[in-house]
């Protein structure tokens, strides 16, 4: 999917404290829809990426806050790109409003739900999985096919397991068990922002411990149940030979050119017509802390060093270690090794 964040939209009704997004809360905000620029990066994008990317995914700020503005620019993507799915970020709390749950089931709308499971309340005391008339309209959409739940895993929400149990509760008090749904979790990376948030020392390894045998059972067709086949895509594709390309990283800050090998583009645009290096961040917009203007230090010498799956985030700024990194990709290359000799069998 191509990204496109709304431009003067970064305003949210949640402030996470692990966000590596942009101060949220801009009274001077205002959103622009360049129309015509954004059909031609759109059109750019085609016609000069690598692979191809179909449809869109809506990014804010929280996109539901800002509504009209939504609606401006979903209907411009309906009128120039009317077959194409339509996807939106939200982390649920504006669900409860009856009229925003009518359009987005009359656009046919696909949502992914940003919701941390057994942390949630870390984030807000809101839970759109425990409000009765958000999770019945939460289940029609899986239902159909149009949800994904994202939960992010940190410091303070490191077991798969639990949040399996959660996740899996949910769906079966709401008959979600035969549906499509697909439940990701998605590790935070190191920042020197969000320390007490960073995944280090016993709680990184229990993840990565619980997380290894998920991905084992999905490896050994073990996870064709309906409770683990809503968990075992994720860690599948985030398995992949790529990460391990040896990578140029003289042009640092462009993190746009891994999906594209063209330092100019990116498959993240925001609805000024700019293309930005992600998905969080307008062009009118700088990240939370100090950008990276250099590999660090603790890079040169390491054994993945310029792999394409260890490239740091320029606005993640962990300046003094890279704890989860490396164990991520010693945990793949595992993972690699195992799926090499099943095959041999």
């Amino acid at each position: 999917m191509i990204n496109i964040c709304m431009y003067g939209c970064r305003s949210c009704n949640f402030s996470c404290a692990y966000c590596m997004g942009p101060e949220k809360n801009n009274k001077n905000e205002k959103f622009i829809l360049d129309k015509e620029q954004l059909r031609r990066a759109i059109s750019y994008y085609r016609e000069n990426c690598v692979k191809k990317s179909k449809g869109f995914a809506i990014w804010g700020g929280e996109p539901l806050l800002h509504f009209a503005e939504l609606v401006e620019t979903i209907s411009f993507l309906n009128d120039n790109f009317p077959k194409e799915r339509i996807m939106v970020s939200t982390n649920g709390f504006l669900l409860k409003t009856p009229k925003i749950r009518h359009f987005i089931q009359e656009k046919r709308l696909k949502l992914q739900l940003s919701v941390d499971g057994v942390a949630q309340k870390i984030r807000s005391e809101f839970n759109p999985l425990e409000n009765e008339i958000v999770s019945s309209f939460l289940a029609k959409l899986a239902k159909s096919g149009l949800l994904t739940i994202n939960c992010v895993m940190h410091q303070q929400n490191y077991s798969v397991n639990k949040n399996i149990d959660y996740f899996t509760k949910w769906m079966k008090t709401y008959d979600c068990l035969e549906s499509n749904l697909n439940i990701r979790f998605t590790p935070f990376n190191e920042s020197d922002l969000t320390p007490a948030f960073n995944l280090t020392g016993e709680h990184l390894y229990t993840f990565l411990n619980e997380f290894e045998a998920l991905y084992i059972k999905a490896l050994l067709g073990k996870s064709t149940d309906l409770v683990y086949k809503h968990f075992s895509i994720y860690p599948l594709k985030t398995v992949k030979k790529s990460n391990f390309e040896k990578i140029d990283w003289s042009d640092f800050n462009q993190c746009s050119k891994f999906y594209t090998n063209k330092s100019n583009i990116s498959k993240h645009i925001d609805t000024k017509g700019k293309f930005i290096s992600c998905n969080l961040i307008d062009s009118g917009t700088e990240p939370r802390g100090k950008t990276l203007k250099k590999i660090p230090e603790y890079c040169n010498g390491c054994e993945f060093y310029s792999m394409r799956g260890c490239f740091p985030c320029p606005s993640a700024d962990f300046t003094e270690k890279c704890e989860w990194k490396k164990a991520w990709m010693q945990f793949q290359q595992r993972m690699l090794l195992l799926n090499k000799l099943l095959r041999k069998k």
